[in-house]
């Protein structure tokens, strides 16, 4: 018996060293992904591609099946790229100069070098040229006239007055944002929060690079296990790409937005590439580029589906993952509720985490991109503490991976009974 109780325990030592060495390889991931390495995987520097060839090495390495060459099905769609230099210097009337809280630089701004006089909107004359002035726009002061808000930022977007560019006076930090990939403008637009002003603008001196290119190269990432069934997928998905950077002084990490999806992802292909049996459904793993830019990765994706996207079963996509002392959410939970009783069913046998939530269908994920295809869609985010949202300090030590195991071991058991 005593033999008996020690290879017992023996056992339970492997497994548990084999299952805490899954969160080791996340949390190792967690840490490339998010290193300065990578530019915050965004457009600026190309970022977004030195973080696909790293996922493709991954894939690589468990041999997962593709059916791209390095993994990596391309696509080319516009892109505004800040470049290296991001400054704007308003002297003392402004203590910032670069991307941070109190300043915001528009990503669909042009290329804009010089010292520039600062108008006040208001004070625009009819006829007057402009064409090597800045254009002060206080929005606080129609916050409560949605139409006249609506017609000063028009103006900016526009240049309806052929300025130089556009300095936006707001209230509140606005969440920083990547290059715009379906919008550019012939001028350049900063956002300062109006409460940090020392004194009255007069002046900026701005040295920003900024290069539209209308084809630049992206790339969704992909491999495939096959199951027992190979006429029928489940797509399991998260994206990689992050807001990059604007400057050289600015960097978006992205841990929680999405390394964490993306880790989970890498892992969840790990597990299914060494199963001595088969899972039941072929299972087709997608790591999407273009999501922060309006899903643009998956809606190319599902337009350019290597299967059939009748054959898709499922899709689950990852995104918002690193938490989840709270539990975690469903979206699509109230569109499919005999998944989510399934789900919620295995949960509570197993109690792997505290609460399940649930949610329609959301349309701010590459889930929607499945979903409007006619595929049943779910967007799983964990609850919880974790860093600020598209903001540098979304970082990894601020992800305590709370509810990762729960989750890894629900999407898995999950996907068993499929």
């Amino acid at each position: 018996m005593l033999k008996l109780i020690k290879s017992f325990s023996l056992i339970l030592l492997l497994t548990s060293s084999l299952y805490a060495q899954d969160t080791v390889y996340v949390r190792q991931q967690l840490n490339i992904l998010c290193s300065d390495k990578f530019k915050g995987r965004g457009y600026a520097f190309h970022g977004n591609s030195i973080a696909a060839k790293h996922i493709s090495k991954q894939l690589k390495n468990i041999k997962l099946q593709t059916w791209y060459q390095h993994y990596q099905q391309k696509y080319t769609m516009g892109v505004n790229a800040i470049g290296k230099n991001a400054i704007f210097d308003f002297g003392e009337s402004y203590p910032a100069k670069y991307q941070s809280d109190m300043l915001k630089i528009d990503p669909c701004s042009a290329r804009t070098k010089g010292k520039f006089h600062i108008v006040q909107y208001e004070a625009l004359k009819a006829g007057a040229d402009y064409g090597n002035n800045m254009i002060c726009i206080d929005a606080t002061r129609y916050k409560n006239d949605t139409a006249a808000l609506r017609s000063c930022y028009r103006a900016a977007y526009s240049n309806k007055y052929k300025a130089k560019g556009y300095v936006i006076l707001e209230e509140k930090t606005r969440t920083a944002s990547p290059g715009n990939a379906l919008y550019h403008a012939d001028c350049c637009i900063v956002y300062l929060i109006k409460d940090s002003i020392q004194a009255p603008l007069d002046a900026v001196k701005i040295n920003l690079d900024a290069k539209w290119d209308d084809q630049f190269t992206c790339q969704n990432v992909a491999g495939y296990v096959r199951g027992n069934d190979t006429n029928e997928w489940i797509v399991i998905g998260a994206h990689y790409d992050h807001v990059g950077m604007m400057g050289k002084h600015a960097i978006y990490h992205g841990a929680q937005d999405n390394a964490s999806g993306t880790s989970m992802l890498l892992d969840l292909a790990r597990y299914y590439s060494t199963l001595t049996s088969k899972p039941s459904c072929n299972i087709l793993f997608v790591f999407f580029d273009g999501e922060e830019s309006g899903l643009l990765g998956s809606s190319y994706f599902v337009k350019n589906c290597p299967v059939a996207i009748s054959s898709v079963k499922l899709m689950i996509n990852l995104d918002l993952v690193g938490n989840g002392e709270e539990g975690i959410c469903i979206c699509g939970g109230e569109n499919y509720p005999e998944i989510f009783e399934k789900i919620t069913a295995i949960n509570a046998s197993k109690n792997y985490l505290p609460d399940i939530q649930k949610r329609n269908i959301t349309p701010n994920s590459d889930h929607y991109s499945f979903h409007k295809q006619g595929c049943k869609s779910l967007f799983i985010y964990t609850r919880g503490a974790s860093g600020p949202y598209h903001h540098p300090d979304d970082l990894p030590q601020y992800l305590n991976l709370a509810g990762y195991n729960g989750l890894f071991k629900l999407l898995t058991d999950y996907i068993s009974t499929l």
